[in-house]
């Protein structure tokens, strides 16, 4: 889009908003990866993946936790990478069936 400065509501002037975008699409890859790390190595629900992924957060940190993993089993479910079932109000995820032979990173 050839922005060239970014006014955040907090924090500082941002000049070089192309290497932040960069940045934080990097940072949510590596945190992808890690979820499917977590399904390949018997993760089931969110909370297993919450535990894998965050095991030494705070009580205050995990609803932050919880809100991020959401986040990356949605896009993961929208992307055709993870399967959801459902039962006694609980979601149960695992690898679609291209996702399981295929490496933990995204390409």
């Amino acid at each position: 889009m050839g922005v060239r400065r970014a006014l955040p509501s907090h924090g500082p002037v941002i000049y070089d908003v192309a290497a932040l975008v960069r940045q934080r699409l990097g940072f949510h890859e590596r945190r992808v990866t890690r979820v499917l790390a977590a399904l390949q190595n018997g993760a089931h629900t969110t909370w297993d993946i919450v535990e894998a992924l965050f095991p030494n957060r705070t009580p205050l940190d995990t609803f932050l936790a919880v809100s991020e993993v959401i986040g990356h089993l949605d896009l993961l479910e929208l992307e055709g990478r993870i399967e959801g079932e459902g039962e006694n109000g609980m979601i149960r995820w695992r690898l679609s069936e291209a996702d399981r032979t295929r490496p933990t990173g995204r390409g």
